[in-house]
Parts: C-alpha cells; structure tokens; sequence
C-alpha cells in the first residue's frame, strides 16, 4: 500500500510566506506545529514519519508520494524479525540510558538585545570557518563578509536580515565548539526561528546561506524540520537558475562560485537525508550528474584549490544514491539486474576519482594518511551508498526469500550480500581511522548513519554464524568490526539523542552476536587517544578468519586500502562469547530447501571470487597496497547452470 509524505509546493514567495498582515491564505495550507526531535519519531516507529507537520515557516501541499524503506528503522526492523526468538523479547529500546541533550524542550523566543556577549559569538565565528575549510564539501559563507556582520550587529543598529544570517552562522559554530554553553547556541538559533519569516523577501540569495545554515544546524540536532529547510533553499537556488553553467550578470564570479558552492551543498544535504528519512528526493533526483562550469574549473587553478571538484565528486555519488530511492526501491520485488546497473555506476564513479582523491596515494607522508576529513566524508558516503543499494538483497536471502521477490540469478544475489558485508566492514575501517585521527565529529549525522548501519550488518551476520555453533576464530574479525561501530554510535550517543536511540536498536543485535563487553566512556582526560577498537585485527589468529570459513571479501566499488586504525591494542584478548542455542527458523534457509529463483537472468552477473587478501599495513610505513579483490562480470553464455545441491552450497557460504 503506498504511503503520503509532504511534497512541497513550489509557490510565489508573498505567497509562501505571507505577511502578518496579510489576509491571503493558502487554500491547501496546513497548521502550525513545532516539530520535535527526530529521536521521538523513532522511539514511535518508522509509521510516525507518514504524515510529518513542517514547522511553522513553511505552507506544504500534501500530495500523494510514496515513501522508501531506506531508513535505519526499515533495516533494523527487517533484521530483528530473523533474530533468534530469546533475543527479541523485551522492548527494542534501552530506556535505561537517558539522553543528555534537551533537543524536545520547546525554546524561548529570541531577541537581538538578548544574543550572548560578543566573546563568545567571536567565538562560535572563529569555530564555524575553522570547520569550513576543512569541510571543503561544505560552503555556506565568507569569512571576511561574516567578520563584517559582527562588527555591525554589535557595535550599530544593524538590519534583521544581517542579525538572522549571523545568529545561523554562529549557531553552527557552536555546534563545533566544546567550550561555548548550550545556551548560547539555543539562543542564536532561537533568533534565527523568530526573525526568518520576516527575512525572507528581503533577499533571497542571502535568505538561502540561512536555509542552508538552519538545514545544518537541524540535521545536527536530528530535527526532521532539517527536510523543510533544505527543500525551501534548492526551491530558492532552482529560482535563480543556480543549476545552469552560465553566470548572470548581475553577479561578480566570485559571488556566482560561491552560490554554485551553496547549491552543492543543499543538493548534498537533500540527497543524505532522503537516504536517512527514507524519502523520495524532490531536487536531486532529478540530475544525473552535475559537473562543474568552466569559469569554476579555472577559478579552482588560479587558487590552487581542488575544493570544487571535491565536493562535486560528494554531490554526485548523493545523486547516484537519490536515483537508487528513486528507481531500486520504488518496486516490492528486487530487480538484481538494476541493482547491478547501479552497481556499475557506482564503480565507474569512483574509479574515475582523481588520483588526489584516492586513498593510499603515494605523495602523502607518514602520519598524513587520509587526513582530510572531506575525502574520508567521500568515502563514507559511497560506503554507505553501496550498504543502501544491496541491503535489501542480504536481508531477503538472509530471510530465505526467492521467487518473486528476486528478478535474477542466485549467483548475483550472493555476490551483491557479499559487497554489503564488504562494505561494512570497511566503512568499519574507515571510521576507526577518523576517529583516530580525532577528526570524528559526535553531531555529525553522516558519522551516525554509516557506524549505525555498518553495526548493524555485520552484527546480524555474526549473531548467524554463532547461531551455527561455527568455531569463534571464523567470525572474530567481523565482530570486532562491528564493535567498532558500536562504540562509535557510544561514543556519539553521549551528546546525541538519536546516536542513543540508535544504540537501543542495536542492543538485540549485540545480544545475538555475543557483543557483551562494556565500553561506557572513550575519550577520557587520563587517555585521550583511547580508541573505540576492541580488538586487534592485524594479529595472527584474526587475518586469517574469513577466508578460513570461505567467506571471500569481495569489494565491488568498495575497495579501501585504509591501514588498521588501532592505536592502543588491547592487553588481553576479547573474551569469547558464551554459545547460544542454535534456533530453526536460521537453519532453515541456509540447510532446507531454497525457493526457485525467477527466470530471465539478466545479461552480466557480479559474483564473489575468493582472494587472499593480505592485512593492511600499518599507518607509517611508506606505500599501502590495495586488496585484490574485485567484482568481475561474467559472459551469460560462460555461466554454469546450478543444480540444487549447488544452490544449496552457494547459500551456505554466505556463513
């Protein structure tokens, strides 16, 4: 049945945003409501999010659209019914934790004369572009304009459009700022909510820099206003014709770069959270890809920047994974033969990557590698674009599932679980080498996804192979993995409200898997370097785990070569967990009888092939090699026919 979600409505500004005065109204308007945080939606369950109230600022026309089953909450949910039956009882959410944040806390309106001193909003400026320029994916504003809009809302009577784009750009600040008090930032972006109906005819390039802002600072307080504001931003940008590579006259270059900089980055923010909300993106569904103009290419070599091209490289694999919602989700029945399409694309994308942009690039010296937190966001975002795009397909193999749900081979289904698994697994390297690079930010909603969702996988394959009594070395490495994870989603849940209703999701899981080791605090004053690792990977007993159960690790597009991100091994040994009793509902699919897969295979087949990849090596030596492994596409008339016992063998590999 399909379900309603908010579209927006592209309507004439006086006409979206009318004056007090004004008596016009909407006739498809909807009421007014103060939306609380995204947290409260998942302590009510993925149907809570059906029909969502858009705050205040905006007037929304309510049109029948599907959503998608991408959000964490589909996952988990899927997941949890194929959990062995002791574990699952009991509510899924831990209420034994209390969040730290006071997100669902209505706010006090705001005035000007009731910002913070001037120290501290000097502050949260100086925060906020130490951030920017090492964000290069993100761009919101120039530094010296900002400075400038300091002195003049503290010293003169300033303009209200002036106070709202300050009050944002600080209010971010504070969010990347561990020494300014929450109320500060409550009261920056207080003024921001009180002033921006009455700014937005002023200036609508301006009011966008605030859109984008205000989008940031909610999806860092994991507000589901964050799609209202991001939305409302592209509908400005597209009004301006910001899409088009031809600057206008009425602006200087360096003004359009910055603008095609600012439409990047909401087209990126649309594409993240339709992903994470589980929504049909409105704008960037709608490119290909987007490419850069010739004038920002020479601007780009005249400032010795690669800025531009790094963050058109983000936005474009957002917009792969906006056309996978779009197309791969929208049917009940998995399509294997567009799952690989995409797989393609994906691979072509990042094969195409700039050599600078690769990871394992020779030119970086001992200690540099990777530092650029922009490039690790690169590659988290097409880590979890290939979990988002072949998920679906471990959890109806997971689940025994074939006939109609599947329209192709079982050798591709295998193959794509596989490039799933892979994919956490190195989304799980990935984070562990941010994180020790002290770059992890614990409100970065992109941090919180990847870990969540990487967790989540590799814990549910584990908690299957433990469930098959197989011997502990044979799956260590992927619950050490997992754990990582895990820890991050701690590590972030101190200050986060929805890292913490994350960590309920996963407590069955955990359970299953026999993830049971205590980790309550990580970055402490007598360890700051400690690091959310549990376990060792690069020892004897666990480089050799996978491929001794047969498990090849098959990297499709997501082939990483990061070095092992621990820094301080553990003294002892992570205990093994106690066994669990073997349930009948995990055997059956992997020992009984498949389902006969649909006919009509499609033209080219990914399938695993078995390598023995070598550990990483460690962070300060000199050169890195990539693992070999690879997805390779076969000839139809190359392909052998399974017999049943076949199947069967092929299913039980995936153990």
């Amino acid at each position: 049945m399909k379900q309603a979600m908010l579209h927006y409505d592209v309507t004439p500004f006086c006409k979206t945003f009318p004056d007090k005065a004004s008596t016009y109204k909407h006739p498809l308007s909807t009421p007014k409501f103060r939306l609380p945080p995204l947290g409260f939606f998942l302590k009510k369950g993925r149907n809570s999010l059906d029909f969502l109230p858009i705050s205040s600022l905006f007037s929304v026309r309510q049109v029948p659209s599907p959503l998608v089953d991408s959000s964490e909450i589909s996952l988990s949910e899927a997941l949890v019914r194929l959990l062995p039956k002791p574990k699952q009882q009991g509510p899924i959410h831990d209420e034994s934790r209390k969040p730290h944040t006071t997100t669902n806390r209505p706010l006090e309106a705001s005035r000007s004369h009731r910002l913070p001193p001037y120290s501290t909003t000097s502050l949260a400026i100086d925060r906020f572009f130490a951030c920017q320029s090492t964000l290069q994916h993100l761009y919101f504003a120039e530094e010296v304009e900002t400075r400038n809009m300091l002195k003049e809302v503290y010293t003169n009577e300033c303009q209200l459009l002036t106070l709202c784009e300050l009050s944002a750009t600080a209010a971010v600040g504070c969010l990347w700022a561990d020494n300014i008090p929450k109320e500060a930032r409550t009261a920056f972006f207080d003024t921001v909510k009180t002033h921006l109906d009455q700014c937005l005819e002023k200036d609508e390039l301006r009011e966008m820099k605030i859109l984008a802002l205000a989008t940031l600072y909610s999806m860092s307080e994991k507000k589901v206003s964050s799609w209202g504001y991001v939305c409302k931003g592209l509908q400005i940008a597209h009004s301006r014709d910001l899409q088009l590579d031809k600057m206008p006259s009425y602006m200087t270059e360096a003004d359009w770069v910055g603008y095609r900089r600012l439409w990047r980055t909401l087209l990126f923010f649309e594409s993240f959270l339709a992903m994470s909300l589980g929504r049909i993106p409105i704008w960037s569904a709608t490119y290909d890809t987007i490419e850069l103009a010739e004038s920002e290419r020479s601007y780009d070599i005249r400032n010795s920047s690669q800025r531009n091209s790094l963050q058109t490289e983000i936005v474009n694999i957002g917009l792969l994974a906006s056309r996978i919602l779009k197309s791969v989700f929208a049917s009940p029945a998995i399509n294997l033969q567009l799952v690989c399409d995409h797989m393609a694309k994906l691979k072509l994308r990042y094969d195409n990557l700039p050599e600078s942009m690769k990871p394992g690039k020779s030119e970086l010296a001992p200690g540099e590698y990777l530092a650029d937190t922009s490039q690790f966001t690169l590659h988290m975002v097409y880590l979890g674009t290939v979990i988002l795009l072949t998920r679906r397909v471990l959890v109806e193999l997971a689940s025994g599932a074939g006939g109609g749900s599947f329209e192709g081979s079982s050798g591709e289904a295998l193959g794509l679980a596989q490039t799933c698994l892979s994919a956490g697994r190195q989304t799980s390297e990935l984070l562990g080498n941010l994180y020790s690079h002290k770059d992890l930010f614990k409100n970065c909603w992109v941090t919180i996804y990847s870990s969540f969702n990487a967790s989540l996988i590799l814990l549910f394959y584990t908690a299957q192979r433990r469930t098959l009594e197989q011997p502990y070395p044979q799956y260590r490495e992927d619950l050490d993995a997992a754990a990582r994870c895990t820890r991050i989603v701690e590590y972030c849940a101190e200050h986060d409200d929805l890292a913490n209703c994350y960590l309920g999701l996963l407590k069955p899981f955990r359970q299953a898997a026999g993830d049971g080791i205590d980790t309550t605090s990580y970055r402490t004053s007598s360890d700051s370097n400690e690091s959310p690792e549990t376990s060792d990977p690069s020892s004897e007993d666990s480089s050799t785990s996978s491929e001794s159960s047969g498990d090849a690790e098959i990297g499709a597009s997501a082939n990483l070569p990061f070095p092992p991100p621990h820094l301080h091994p553990p003294a002892t040994p992570p205990r093994r967990p106690p066994p669990i009793p073997s349930t009948k509902r995990l055997e059956t699919w992997l020992r009984g009888s498949p389902r006969k897969w649909a006919s009509g295979d499609p033209p080219r087949q990914y399938a695993s092939q078995r390598h023995n990849c070598p550990s990483p090596p460690p962070r300060n030596a000199l050169s890195t090699k990539k693992r070999p492994c690879s997805v390779q596409s076969e000839e139809p008339c190359k392909r052998p026919k399974l017999s049943q016992q076949q199947l069967e063998d092929l299913l039980r590999r995936v153990t």
